[in-house]
């Protein structure tokens, strides 16, 4: 069932496979548990337990899944089992591999940020990829001045810098050329008082 619906456009995609899986292996093992070890057990609490374990080792969520698999169950009882299950598998996942989602996004050229910054960029600063000379504009800024920035420049963002109490620029923002663009013709259409 993973292998049909996988990369489709459809809701069930990863999900309900996993669902179904880690069902499938939780009642198992409570059905090993029940011929070998103890007689009275529920089978329902072992599916939903393997049902958390298969779906945050592939999919690498946390709590938002102890969530999900708590309110389908109506069973607050199953709270400390689920977060139990949920993070031996998420950590042991990780150990493996990343997230089936991640690698996906990967597969399909979608840009994805790591959690971590690569090596190479650690003691990279902004001053070293930056144009220079920098374009900025103050907090407040005269209407010319916003023109002649975006006339001369092409520039898609330009910095907005407040001047400290010594007098030395500060950076408080970051405005598109879009945004500006869409400001200066809404002072057009504003009528003279």
């Amino acid at each position: 069932m993973t292998i049909i619906t996988y990369g489709t456009a459809v809701p069930a995609g990863l999900f309900l496979p996993g669902i179904l899986v880690g069902c499938s292996l939780g009642r198992m093992l409570g059905l090993f548990i029940e011929t070998n070890i103890e007689q009275s057990v529920q089978m329902a609490t072992y599916a939903t337990i393997g049902a958390t374990s298969v779906l945050a080792g592939y999919s690498r969520l946390s709590f938002s899944l102890a969530v999900i698999m708590l309110e389908t169950t109506e069973n607050v009882n199953l709270f400390l089992p689920i977060i139990f299950a949920l993070f031996i598998s998420f950590n042991v996942g990780r150990i493996f591999n990343r997230s089936l989602y991640a690698a996906s996004l990967v597969t399909k050229s979608v840009p994805f940020l790591v959690e971590e910054v690569p090596v190479f960029n650690r003691k990279l600063r902004a001053e070293a990829i930056m144009s220079r000379p920098v374009h900025s504009l103050q907090k407040k800024s005269k209407v010319k001045a916003i023109a002649d920035a975006l006339r001369d420049t092409n520039y898609n963002g330009f910095p907005v810098v407040e001047n400290n109490s010594s007098g030395d620029p500060r950076l408080i923002g970051l405005v598109s050329r879009h945004t500006l663009i869409i400001m200066l013709k809404n002072l057009q259409l504003v009528p003279d008082e």
